[in-house]
């Protein structure tokens, strides 16, 4: 018996000491991983609030600040670096290394959808001074919050300035489960302040009565929501006046032929009658003609009256001094229309007072004044050498009842139209008496040019041979005839070979 005891002891210890063998090394393995998970880990520390209200701008400290600590490893320097809702990544303290194993920071984030809205904020890499990569467990790799909307009360008829003394009404509308806060300028009393609650919301009824004295004030009205945020609806900058203000503007320039609205603009809200000086009663008139025009308004609430006047002043439109028709003398003919104060656009799309000109074409441009009066000027260019040139003669000579056809020579062959001293408009006219004639001959550009002549009439030559003479009835021979008679022989005798 006592040797098998030695012998089951034996082989006992033999396999208690093999276990520890086999198990020892996947303890420490443990063990060790356990440790780098803990020294050489940067994860997020799970102390922070799930849900967050908006940013307020008035005196309610506002609770959107996001608060969150990081753990890292301990003694040395590490990185690290997150995003929010997949953006691009971060470094952690503005790109410096941490030298402690928990590093806090805040982050400021606004919620303006008027929805939750989530955010999450995840760590995406970490790594030590010498970019050795640092494990992030995934349980603890982000933290989600919430942002809740941000209130926001309606000031139906708010206005940032009033009258002294004056006691008006407003309106507002906040959540159906909202409360709210009216905080006054000093001076001013809270006349009336009720609620109506409707399906999906409630509607605040106020009656103010303002301060007596001139100055400013701040008027607040805070919307608390069920989840206990503040809303930012802060109206500031109150002005308590004694009178209002009418303003028709400055000085109306309008363009000659033109009109423009007179319009009154008053500085307070209220129910005013109007009275113009030409003797209408709208709020706003047009007019075209120049001079001073005055108003009075009233302000029926109290009877103040406040007179107001503004001058109109008619503009004529610049002028364009270019010819309808302009001759090119060169392939760079300037023409310059610069007057002060006024804008140009040439129908090339360039916008300076002067254009050369190399071509012949149809041109436009379009002058502006300072007040806005516009002219456009059409014209039609044309290089000297390709218009046409006319000729006709000096002087013309006819003899006695002759007649003859008039035709200017022109260079070039095109349509011309025609217009003669006579009233005559075709291309030739018939001459018949002596006088000056003149034609002016246009192209199909208009391009005109004008020629002139003189006709001069001669009468025909007049033969006179005298009284008719007899001599005596009886015929003499031909010898006879021709020694007593040679002049009336000679006539004779031309005659009978003719």
């Amino acid at each position: 018996m006592a040797n098998l005891r030695h012998i089951l002891f034996y082989f006992s210890s033999k396999i208690s000491i093999i276990f520890v063998a086999l198990i020892l090394p996947f303890f420490v393995l443990a063990q060790n991983s356990g440790n780098n998970e803990t020294l050489d880990a940067v994860r997020i520390i799970a102390n922070y609030e799930a849900l967050y209200c908006s940013a307020t701008n008035g005196k309610v400290l506002p609770t959107q600040e996001i608060n969150l600590s990081i753990e890292g490893p301990k003694a040395k320097k590490w990185f690290a670096s997150y995003s929010i809702n997949n953006s691009p990544a971060i470094i952690l303290n503005g790109n410096k290394a941490i030298e402690f194993s928990e590093y806090d920071f805040s982050l400021s984030l606004r919620n303006l959808s008027g929805t939750i809205q989530d955010y999450t904020i995840e760590l995406r890499e970490a790594w030590l001074e010498d970019l050795t990569p640092l494990n992030i467990p995934e349980d603890s790799r982000s933290a989600t919050i919430q942002i809740l909307p941000l209130p926001g009360p309606e000031f139906n008829d708010y206005f940032p300035k009033v009258k002294t003394g004056s006691t008006l009404n407003y309106s507002a509308r906040i959540g159906k489960n909202s409360a709210y806060q009216v905080i006054l300028p000093e001076g001013a009393i809270l006349q009336e302040n009720n609620t109506n609650v409707k399906t999906d919301s409630k509607d605040i009824n106020l009656r103010i009565e303002w301060p007596k004295n001139e100055g400013t004030g701040i008027l607040k009205l805070i919307e608390t929501d069920i989840m206990g945020c503040n809303s930012d609806t802060v109206y500031a900058g109150i002005e308590f006046v004694s009178s209002f203000k009418v303003d028709l503007g400055e000085t109306k320039n309008i363009c000659l032929g033109e009109s423009c609205e007179l319009n009154p603009e008053m500085d307070l809200p209220s129910n005013y009658s109007f009275q113009w000086d030409n003797g209408e009663t709208s709020k706003s008139i047009h007019v075209s003609e120049p001079g001073i025009y005055k108003l009075i308004v009233t302000d029926l609430t109290d009877q103040q009256k406040i007179s107001a006047s503004v001058e109109v002043k008619v503009q004529n439109s610049p002028q364009i001094l270019i010819d309808d028709l302009v001759v090119l003398q060169n392939q760079e003919h300037k023409i310059d229309i610069y007057e002060e104060n006024c804008t140009y656009l040439w129908s090339d799309g360039s916008t300076n007072s002067s254009i050369v000109l190399s071509e012949s074409g149809k041109y436009s441009v379009t002058k502006t004044s300072e007040y806005g009066c516009s002219s456009t000027k059409e014209f039609t260019a044309k290089l000297q050498d390709e218009i046409f040139t006319i000729e006709l003669p000096e002087i013309i000579h006819l003899c006695g009842n002759e007649k003859m056809l008039l035709s200017p020579s022109l260079s070039m062959e095109q349509e011309y139209r025609y217009k003669w001293s006579t009233g005559a408009n075709k291309s030739e006219i018939t001459i018949e008496t002596s006088g000056n004639y003149s034609v002016t001959v246009t192209d199909p550009d208009g391009f005109e040019k004008t020629a002139s002549t003189f006709i001069q009439y001669h009468p025909n030559p007049i033969v006179d041979l005298g009284p008719d003479l007899v001599l005596w009835e009886a015929k003499l021979p031909l010898w006879m005839q021709k020694i007593l008679d040679p002049v009336i022989y000679g006539a004779m005798e031309k005659q009978a070979k003719q």
